[in-house]
C-alpha cells in the first residue's frame, strides 16, 4: 500500500492494521545532489510511527540511517548546506508483510549560511493520502553507507545515505563531526575496509646508482587492480632573497624552494596477484652523480599508499679513458694550430676542443694523456666554442663566416653547418631547455642542440657582448653596451622577459642558479647582484678596474671578478654580493676557470704569461705555474685532474699555439 501522510483516525487504523505484521522495517533516505540535509518535522513524525509499529525495532533502524532522534533540523557535521528551490525527501517503510506502507513527504526547506555554516531551515510538509497494497518479500539485511561529501564555491554538498537493517559485524557509524576533505567510505557485512595506513606497497628499484641512458626497473606490490603512478624526479634547492620592511627597517629575507630539473613518469596497473613492473630509460645525462627520487602512488578503493625510494644518476662516459699519463710529463706543452682563442672540454668523452682562430680550425686532445687527435676544419675565423654533453654534439661560432659548425663530441667530425647572422661571436649551451645561444648583429639565435637547425631569433639590443644561461629557471641573460642594459629573455621562445638598466658599459655576466642570482661587471669597477627573477639589482660593489670576466663557484658560494686593468680578483659572497676580499694576481688577468672539486680559481695573466691558483674559499694564492706566449683561455678537467691553459703565441697570433697542461692540485 502506498500513502502519503494520513490524518490522525486513519493514521491509527494504517497502525493498528500492521501491529505485529512489522518484523523488518528498512529506511532509504536519498538527498538530491546539493539539498539541504535538514531532516524536517514531518519526517521524524512518520519515522517514530514506524518505530511505533514495529515493537521495538524503531529504535535500531533509527540508529541505522544516521539521523539523531534528539534534533528535528539536523545537517550533517563538516557539510555546508546551501538553498534550493525545491529539494525533495523521500522515506520509504518497507517491512516483511504483504501490505507494505510507503511515507512521502514533501518538503520546502528555505537555508541561509553563516559563517559557521549553521543553516536555519523552515519546512512544510503537505500530505494526500493515496493507498496503494503491494507484496514485497523480505531482503537478507545488510548494511551499506556511502557518504560523498562534495564542497564548491557556493557551499552545496551532495550527501547519500543509503542504510539497510544492519548485522552487529557491520554497524553503520555516524560520520566524524570535524571537517575533512571529499571522500567515499563503504562498509559491507562481514568485509571491515581496512585502513589505508594499512594496505601493504612494496617496491624494489633496481639498480639504486642508474647510469645515464641506462634502464631502471621498478617493481611494485600492492593490492590486486591498483591503478600506480610511479615518478622519477630530479631536484635542486634555489634559494632567493628580497627585501621587507620591519619596523621601518629594511631587512633582507632569504627563501628556499625546489626546483625540478628532469621528471620521468610512467603509469600502470597491478594484475590479479597484485604486481606492476615498469622498465623506464633514464635519459638525464648529469655531469656528476646525482640524488634522485622514485615516487610510487597506488590508488585503490580502500586507500591510497605511497612510497619515496632515493636513487643516484651517475654520468654516461660511452667511451672509455686512455690510461692516464700525458704524452709528456707536467707540465707539458702541446702544439695546435695558430692563433688559439678559445677552449671547451666534454669531461664524457674525455676531449678538449681547441679553437685556432688563425687557421681556422679545431684541434682535439685526448684530455688523458694530452695527444692532438686531430685537427678539423671549419669556418672562417671561429670565436667561440661551447659543448652540449647532453646531446654529444660541439658548437662552434665562426664569426668570419656567418655560421656554426656543429661536430660530433666524440670523433670531433663536422656533422653540420649552420646559417646564422652576421658575426657570431660569442655563444652559450642551454643543457635543459637543448638549445644553443648565437649571439650575432641581429639578436640572439636559437639552434636546436640535437640538430644544429635554427629555431628562432630573439631581435634584441644593438651590441650584444657577453650571454649566460640560467638552467634552473630557463632564462637567457645578454647584455647590451649601446643601451647599458641587461636583457632577459626565454630560453624556449626567445621572448624578453624584462630589462633592466645599469649606469654604463656591462662587460659579461653569469648566473648562480643556486641562489636565483645573476652578477653583472660594469663600467670601470662595478658588479651588480640580480635577481635573477625580476632583474631587480639588489645591490652593487666596487671592486678592481674593468671587472671584465667573473665566475662563480657553487661549492663555496663565491664569485670572483677579474679586474684586466689592475691585476686583482675580487671575491664576492654569492648570497648577499658583499665584497669579502681583494687578491692581486698579475698584470692582466683575462680568464677565470673553476675546480670545484679541489676548491681552486685558476687566474690566467695574457701579460704574465702565468696562471694564478687560488684557494676557492679564502682567496689565498696557492702557488704560481707559468705558461706559454700569451695565455688567454683555460678549462679543468675534474675526471683527469689536468687544467688545459690556451696560449694563442706571438706574431699576432699568425704563428701556432701550445696549450699548456699541468696537474690540478
Amino acid at each position: 500500500m502506498s500513502i502519503t501522510r494520513r490524518s490522525g483516525g486513519a493514521r491509527r487504523r494504517a497502525r493498528g492494521a500492521t501491529i505485529g505484521l512489522i518484523t523488518l522495517v528498512s529506511i532509504i533516505i536519498v538527498t538530491p545532489p546539493g539539498a539541504n540535509h535538514a531532516v524536517p518535522p514531518s519526517l521524524h513524525t512518520a519515522l517514530a510511527a514506524a518505530a511505533a509499529g514495529s515493537n521495538g525495532h524503531g529504535a535500531a533502524l533509527y540508529g541505522a540511517s544516521s539521523v539523531p532522534s534528539h534534533a528535528s533540523n539536523h545537517v550533517s557535521p563538516g557539510l555546508p548546506s546551501a538553498p534550493l528551490d525545491t529539494p525533495l525527501s523521500t522515506a520509504t517503510v518497507t517491512p516483511s508483510a504483504t501490505l507494505t506502507p510507503t511515507t512521502t513527504p514533501t518538503t520546502t526547506p528555505t537555508s541561509t549560511n553563516t559563517a559557521t555554516t549553521t543553516p536555519t531551515s523552515t519546512n512544510t510538509a503537505t500530505t494526500t493520502p493515496t493507498p496503494t497494497a503491494t507484496s514485497t518479500p523480505s531482503p537478507s539485511p545488510s548494511a551499506t553507507a556511502t557518504l560523498t561529501p562534495t564542497a564548491t564555491a557556493t557551499l552545496s554538498p551532495t550527501l547519500t545515505v543509503t542504510p539497510v537493517m544492519p548485522t552487529a559485524t557491520a554497524p553503520v557509524t555516524n560520520p566524524s563531526p570535524s571537517p575533512s576533505p571529499p571522500m567515499t567510505s563503504t562498509a559491507r557485512a562481514g568485509s571491515p575496509t581496512p585502513a589505508p595506513s594499512s594496505i601493504a606497497l612494496t617496491v624494489r628499484v633496481t639498480p639504486l646508482r642508474v647510469v645515464s641512458g641506462h634502464t631502471l626497473t621498478i617493481a611494485v606490490t600492492t593490492l590486486p587492480h591498483a591503478r600506480i603512478d610511479i615518478a622519477v624526479i630530479v631536484e635542486t634547492a634555489r634559494a632567493t632573497s628580497h627585501v621587507v620592511v620591519r619596523n621601518g627597517h629594511r631587512l633582507r629575507a632569504r627563501t628556499t624552494q625546489q626546483v625540478v630539473l628532469y621528471t620521468l613518469t610512467a603509469r600502470g596497473m597491478t594484475g590479479p596477484r597484485g604486481r606492476f613492473t615498469a622498465r623506464l630509460r633514464i635519459r638525464y645525462r648529469p655531469t656528476n652523480p646525482v640524488q634522485a627520487q622514485v615516487r610510487v602512488a597506488a590508488r585503490t578503493s580502500h586507500g591510497n599508499p605511497r612510497n619515496t625510494t632515493r636513487i643516484t644518476i651517475l654520468p654516461d662516459h660511452p667511451h672509455p679513458h686512455p690510461t692516464p699519463g700525458p704524452v709528456c710529463g707536467l707540465p707539458c706543452t702541446v702544439r695546435v694550430g695558430a692563433g688559439p682563442i678559445a677552449v671547451a672540454l666534454d669531461t664524457r668523452t674525455g676531449r678538449a676542443f681547441v679553437v685556432n682562430q688563425g687557421s681556422n680550425s679545431v684541434s682535439v686532445l685526448n684530455t688523458a694523456t694530452g695527444k692532438v687527435l686531430r685537427t678539423v676544419k671549419v669556418g672562417a675565423q671561429p670565436d667561440a666554442v661551447g659543448v652540449d654533453e647532453g646531446t654529444r654534439r660541439v658548437f662552434v661560432a665562426n664569426g668570419g663566416a656567418n655560421t656554426v659548425s656543429v661536430l660530433n663530441a666524440a670523433s670531433g667530425a663536422v656533422l653540420h653547418t649552420v646559417t646564422v647572422g652576421a658575426n657570431p661571436y660569442v655563444l652559450a649551451v642551454g643543457t635543459a631547455a637543448r638549445r644553443v645561444f648565437v649571439i650575432t648583429n641581429r639578436g640572439v639565435d636559437a639552434l636546436d642542440a640535437a640538430s644544429g637547425r635554427l629555431l628562432h631569433t630573439a631581435t634584441v639590443g644593438s651590441d650584444l657582448n657577453a650571454i649566460a644561461v640560467d638552467e634552473a629557471t630557463r632564462r637567457v641573460f645578454v647584455t647590451d653596451q649601446l643601451s647599458n642594459s641587461l636583457i632577459t629573455l626565454d630560453a624556449g621562445t626567445g621572448a624578453t622577459l624584462h630589462t633592466t638598466r645599469i649606469g654604463s658599459i656591462p662587460w659579461t655576466v653569469v648566473v648562480d642558479p643556486r641562489n636565483g642570482h645573476a652578477f653583472l661587471g660594469w663600467d670601470n669597477d662595478r658588479v651588480s647582484t640580480l635577481d635573477a627573477a625580476n632583474g631587480a639589482i639588489l645591490r652593487t660593489v666596487s671592486v678592481g678596474q674593468v671587472p671584465k670576466t667573473l665566475a662563480i663557484d657553487p661549492a663555496t658560494n663565491r664569485v670572483f671578478a677579474a679586474a684586466s686593468v689592475d691585476g686583482t680578483v675580487g671575491l664576492l659572497d654569492a648570497t648577499t654580493g658583499r665584497l669579502l676580499r681583494t687578491v692581486s694576481v698579475g698584470p692582466a688577468p683575462v680568464a677565470l676557470t673553476v675546480d670545484g672539486r679541489r676548491g681552486r680559481v685558476y687566474v690566467v695573466d695574457s701579460s704574465g704569461n702565468r696562471v694564478t691558483v687560488l684557494d676557492a674559499a679564502s682567496g689565498a694564492v696557492r702557488r704560481t705555474i707559468s705558461a706559454g706566449v700569451g695565455p688567454i683561455a683555460a678549462a679543468v678537467d675534474p675526471r683527469t685532474n689536468r687544467v688545459f691553459v690556451v696560449d694563442k703565441g706571438s706574431a699576432g697570433g699568425n704563428s701556432y699555439g701550445t696549450v699548456t697542461i699541468f696537474g690540478a692540485r
